[in-house]
């Protein structure tokens, strides 16, 4: 039976996003989106917050094109945002595949080791954090409470991602 969904909110996350492109480039910045696919209710609803965010920082969303996790189509996602957008400023992308594959800023999702020295070389400029960890021990907490019995389990747990930059990564490879 479903029991309860677990991930990061995806509302946080686009919030983060946008306001740490608009800091950073400011008013007019041009960005383009690559994500996983919009047939994922939390990429869907990431995406419809950051579009919502970007029109608020006065941001210039080119373009959100979908990679379904596959890296050849991430490459090819990447080329044709610096083809059809030579002046763009940062892409953005909400999965798995987040390495440097061009001489611009990208904005990639979570921690893995082959993204660290990209991070640490300014090729990537930002990695959203979701705590995989607190996810997985969440998820076996919620899975002991209901085999004990417990019904009245909450549906719904956000949990609150974090910005990592360069400056910070180190503090997150301790753990």
């Amino acid at each position: 039976p479903y029991i309860c969904n677990i991930n990061s909110d995806s509302k946080v996350i686009a919030q983060l996003v946008a306001q740490f492109i608009y800091i950073k480039y400011g008013e007019g910045a041009k960005v383009g989106v690559i994500t996983t696919s919009h047939k994922h209710a939390n990429h869907r609803k990431l995406i419809e917050v950051f579009k919502t965010e970007c029109e608020k920082y006065k941001l210039e969303l080119l373009d959100v094109l979908e990679n379904n996790d596959d890296s050849v189509k991430t490459y090819e996602c990447t080329h044709k945002l610096i083809t059809e957008h030579p002046d763009i400023n940062v892409i953005y992308k909400t999965s798995f595949d987040s390495v440097f594959v061009c001489k611009i800023s990208v904005i990639g999702h979570d921690i893995y080791q082959e993204m660290i020295p990209y991070l640490q070389n300014d090729m990537l400029l930002a990695t959203v954090f979701q705590n995989p960890q607190k996810q997985g021990r969440s998820v076996v907490r919620i899975l002991a409470q209901w085999i004990l019995g417990e019904r009245n389990i909450e549906k719904h747990i956000r949990l609150r991602p974090e910005l990592v930059l360069k400056s910070n990564i180190e503090s997150y490879l301790e753990e």
